[in-house]
């Protein structure tokens, strides 16, 4: 979850009496520092962080050249927190050991959200469910679904899928005001499948002669997402105090020891350094993201080694300055291990959230090859039972726009049950970030149809079953392979059984947004 923190700047004088330090003692020379023979853990972690940031920076700067997103400056900007940590490692080794600068993200609820529907519905001629899920895409939705489940006609379809809130992102920018502002506008989805004419250029064909099916749906009661009001107050309550006192307690710590003296000049050349070699980096032509990430955590740390530990002496740290690190290490481990137990309690709560149930209204104009165009009315009803696998139920009811009666079509067309079970298998082997909870699923789900037209007509049936098994794994972040196998008595136009397989993949841009902003 993204949030504004204000962080005053307190210029706070720590208090050294854990550290034994008499006041006659503060004006002395403190002991002489060496660099530690190997970079301390925490000093590692740091760098790995803000490396991971940069790259993740890149990456979005170079999809949107958004100038937030610039990757070019972060690190003159947050070079001082590497060599507060880097000067207090060479002060108190052993207590450096037992700081872990990089925060324990539990809360990665939007990556582990199983309840949106990005795929075609169970009714588009591409699809690889028979049961569809109330959740709705808040930004932007991207599938491609291969075959047919109870279509006589396999095909391959690109479903869109959107919300009016993204337009006012687009805007406004996606930020939490924005959303705390506009929230309600996430209530509303809209989707559009196209028939795939191109499969070398899907998106060719998103045109008005391609177009299969349109939908609107509106999301009567149920936010499972981590950015919803309740989320948002359990947050500002919970994680909020936390990560300010860990703010805290860096900024009076960067202040007291390294805004003053020779120690202003050391870290300034440092950052400056370090930024113009990872600003040349990011700029060359041997750049590889496969690995950049490690090429400038590398990077950062020889900086550190060359600007920092080989100045030690230029710092002129007293005896009560090496105190006030020794405490700063202090302080800041127990600032960290609040954060995260915070953190727990609000991925807790969140867990929490999503078991409540969601109802959602949805209205789909279908547009079928060898059927005439009809109208779809469709509740969707969702419920994660605790210590149960998710439950998704759909009921439905068609009509035709233009019935024909030489096809013995009327204006009621079907009447549709679903139901669907699905159990996580745990966390996708692909999720390269600690903060992508990305879930592995496997879904069990039965569709009952009961087509009037069909009644007493050769070669169909009026009752149509199909039971469908479908495994989704998560591949990336926000892009999931979804694959089914399918079994139907009979088909819409045929009456005979048939076992079919399908395939697609899936590209969910709202979790691609959390993991870059987490980051």
């Amino acid at each position: 979850m993204r949030k504004s923190i204000r962080i005053p700047a307190h210029i706070i004088v720590l208090s050294l009496c854990s550290s034994n330090v008499s006041f006659a003692q503060q004006e002395t020379m403190g002991t002489p520092l060496t660099p530690p023979a190997q970079t301390p853990a925490v000093v590692e972690a740091a760098a790995r962080n803000i490396a991971h940031t940069i790259i993740g920076r890149k990456s979005a700067f170079d999809a949107s050249h958004d100038p937030q997103d610039d990757p070019h400056g972060y690190f003159g900007a947050h070079s001082d927190k590497i060599a507060i940590f880097a000067l207090a490692a060479a002060t108190d080794p052993q207590r450096a050991q037992t700081v872990d600068y990089v925060p324990k993200y539990i809360a990665a609820a939007e990556t582990a959200r199983t309840d949106k529907e990005v795929s075609a519905s169970s009714k588009a001629p591409g699809t690889t469910s028979v049961v569809d899920k109330p959740g709705i895409p808040y930004l932007l939705g991207l599938a491609i679904d291969s075959g047919a489940v109870t279509k006589s006609v396999t095909n391959s379809t690109l479903n869109l899928s959107t919300s009016p809130y993204a337009l006012v992102a687009s805007v406004q920018g996606d930020t939490a005001e924005t959303y705390q502002r506009f929230s309600d506008f996430t209530r509303i989805g809209i989707a559009a499948a196209f028939n795939i004419q191109n499969s070398q250029d899907p998106l060719a064909s998103v045109q008005r002669k391609n177009l299969s099916e349109l939908s609107v749906k509106v999301r009567l009661f149920g936010d499972h997402s981590p950015r919803s009001p309740s989320a948002q107050r359990a947050f500002a309550k919970t994680v909020l105090p936390a990560l300010q006192t860990k703010a805290d307690t860096l900024t009076r710590a960067l202040a007291d020891l390294l805004r003053r003296g020779e120690g202003v000049r050391v870290v300034a050349s440092f950052s400056a350094n370090a930024n113009s070699k990872i600003n040349d980096y990011l700029d060359s032509t041997s750049y590889d993201g496969s690995h950049a990430e490690q090429d400038l955590e590398k990077l950062i740390i020889s900086a550190v080694q060359t600007d920092i530990y080989g100045h030690l002496d230029s710092f002129e740290l007293t005896s009560a300055d090496q105190a006030r690190l020794s405490v700063f290490l202090t302080q800041y481990k127990a600032s960290t291990d609040e954060y995260d137990e915070a953190a727990k309690r609000f991925d807790i709560f969140v867990k929490e959230l999503q078991q409540k149930p969601t109802l959602t209204l949805a209205y789909f104009q279908e547009r079928t090859q060898g059927s005439s165009e009809y109208s779809v009315a469709k509740l969707m009803f969702e419920k994660k039972p605790a210590s149960f696998m998710q439950i998704d139920a759909n009921g439905s009811a068609s009509f035709y726009n233009r019935p024909d009666p030489t096809k013995n079509q009327q204006t009621f067309r079907d009447v549709t049950l679903a139901i669907g079970f699905q159990q996580n298998l745990g966390r996708s082997p692909f999720a390269m970030s600690t903060a992508d909870q990305s879930r592995i699923s496997l879904t069990l789900s039965g569709n009952y149809e009961r087509l009037p037209e069909n009644r007493h007509v050769a070669g169909k049936k009026a009752d149509l079953a199909v039971a469908n098994l479908k495994l989704e794994v998560p591949l990336a972040g926000g892009v999931s392979f979804p694959i089914s196998v399918s079994y139907a008595n009979a088909t819409e136009l045929i009456k005979e059984s048939e076992v079919r397989g399908s395939f697609g993949i899936t590209f969910d841009l709202d979790k691609l947004r959390s993991l870059v902003l987490a980051h």
